[in-house]
């Protein structure tokens, strides 16, 4: 299987609460609706105790049909509103794609 991982480091001034809100009520559903490419996705806090050794605050994981599909569906304007909205929290992202082993 092949995925996407995004390392990501907040936007200062932004809520973390109202950011988590938003991934629950918007992010989530808006890719399982109208990106076929996702297989599954999951957002994770980087735990307190991890942040001495992280510069990242937030990991997400995102199971791919496969990488050509997804770069499809980024193109879609679904798409590019869920970055516009994204970017409103997150201050800048490592983008590392893998296949599983």
């Amino acid at each position: 299987m092949e995925a996407v991982f995004f390392l990501n480091r907040f936007r200062k001034g932004a809520d973390q609460d109202v950011y988590e809100e938003w991934v629950r009520e918007v992010d989530y559903p808006t890719c399982k609706k109208y990106f076929r490419s996702i297989v599954s996705y999951t957002a994770f806090k980087v735990k307190a105790e991890s942040m001495k050794e992280s510069p990242y605050d937030y990991v997400e994981y995102i199971g791919l049909t496969s990488k050509e599909d997804y770069e499809r569906d980024m193109q879609k304007p679904e798409m590019k509103k869920l970055l516009e909205e994204w970017s409103r929290y997150i201050e800048s992202a490592i983008v590392v794609f893998a296949d599983s082993i």
